[in-house]
Formats: C-alpha cells, structure tokens, sequence
C-alpha cells in the first residue's frame, strides 16, 4: 500500500471518530481504509481529554454497565479504558479490617474440610487467594488439624479420604497418624517376603502352564518386572516355556 493516500476529510473524521473513542477496527469498516493506514494516522493522535463532568459521568456509565451484567472486557471496550480501571470503579475496595475478617472466615472453613472451590464460591474468591490465606494457619490451628486428621484416620478414614477432605499430602497424613500412636494400615502382598521362594515357583509353575506374565502379575500383586525376572533366570536354568511371554 505505499501509494495509498486519503483526502483530509476522511483523515480529519479518523482523526475524531478516534477522540471520541472509536476501536480501530470499527474505524476500519465505517471509513473503508487499510489497518496500516489508520495505524499511521492516529499513531500521530492524542487523546481527547475528558472534562471533569465528562468523566464523572463516564464512571457512573461504568458502573451502571457493571451493575447490569456487562463483561468487564466489554465495558473497556466500549469506554476504551483498560480493565484494571473498569475493575477499580465497579468492584468495591475492602477494608483492611474486612479482609482480615473475610481471612479468618477462609480459614475457619478450610479447617472444617470444605473443598476450595467451595471457599472460593463462598467468599467469591479465586484459589490463588485461598491458598495464599491458609499458610496462615496458627500452630495451634495446625495442630487441631492434625489431631482431626488422626482421628477421623483412628475411625476408619483413608488416606486418601482424608487428602481430599483436608487438601494436604499423604505425607501429611502419615505424620499426623504416628504422632497419634498408630501406624499406617497397608496392603499386605498375598505372598509376605518369607515365603518369596515359593512365589517364585508359584510364577514359574504358572508360566509353564501357559498363563500369560501380565495375569501373574495382577493376581499375585507383583511388577511385570519381577515375573520377566524370574522367566529369564528359569530359561537360563534349563526351563522352556510352551510361547514366548512377550505380553509383559
């Protein structure tokens, strides 16, 4: 587009329809003229600058788009304003003391096991301020965490049940459980580590009925690992398989 030139007229109605705050692509359609031309016009362009009734006025509008149900991205759009602004007129500021007390309310409610998204439709927040409101936690709300965590643990709560409830690790889990005096139930193997002998033969046997390593390993809780192990170390004893256990 380099020998593309408008009249002054049209530049001169760029040049107001930009003022009075018009997008450029809308810019765009009414004028029928190139987006790098009128990039190059009103690169050149300040501002209109509102006056104080002006402006008054425009953040009532704000606010009233706000209230009736607008997007924030729509209102600054249509206002061309950006949305941190449109999010300073329309949201009301707390005070310090209503955070403090909005806090405390956050907290009170994680330590009772409410999910986070629940905090957040609760409070109207986002995560990233629940998350930043529970490292809060005084070592004696801490500790009554804790306490609830092995007891309910104590009742017949899993570990995973109570990581979802309280949103902490495992490891958080444990800890708070022997600091109770009791231990983490754990599945036991079918087979204990003293009769590892006759679980080798147990998979070897059943291999060489045909069954294939995957099987073995579901059913006798071991790694398909361990029964590709003990295959090879049966072959290298002399033993020979009706197929070739490739499945593992």
């Amino acid at each position: 587009m380099p020998n593309y030139q408008v009249t002054k007229a049209i530049h001169d109605a760029i040049v107001s329809d930009c003022q009075n705050g018009m997008t450029i692509d809308v810019l765009v359609k009414k004028h029928k003229v190139p987006l790098a031309m009128i990039n190059k016009i009103i690169s050149c362009v300040k501002p209109k600058k509102l006056s104080h009734p002006e402006r008054a006025k425009r953040r009532l509008e704000i606010v009233q788009a706000f209230n009736c149900g607008m997007k924030i991205d729509e209102i600054a759009k249509k206002f061309s304003v950006s949305k941190e602004y449109v999010k300073h007129l329309a949201i009301p500021r707390m005070s310090r003391k209503d955070r403090s007390v909005r806090r405390s309310k956050i907290v009170n409610d994680y330590i009772q096991g409410i999910p986070i998204d629940e905090i957040c439709k609760k409070h109207s927040v986002c995560k990233g301020t629940v998350k930043d409101t529970i490292p809060q936690l005084s070592h004696e709300q801490r500790a009554n965490r804790r306490k609830a965590i092995a007891d309910e643990y104590n009742a017949g709560a899993s570990v995973d049940q109570l990581c979802a409830k309280y949103h902490v690790t495992k490891v958080t889990v444990h800890s708070a459980v022997i600091e109770s005096g009791r231990t983490i139930n754990r599945v036991l193997s079918q087979y204990p580590r003293k009769d590892k002998p006759n679980r080798t033969l147990e998979i070897v046997r059943r291999m060489l009925d045909g069954e294939r390593g995957s099987d073995i390993a579901k059913d006798m809780r071991v790694s398909n690992q361990y029964v590709s192990q003990i295959r090879i170390a049966a072959i290298n004893s002399g033993f020979k398989f009706s197929k070739n256990d490739d499945d593992l």
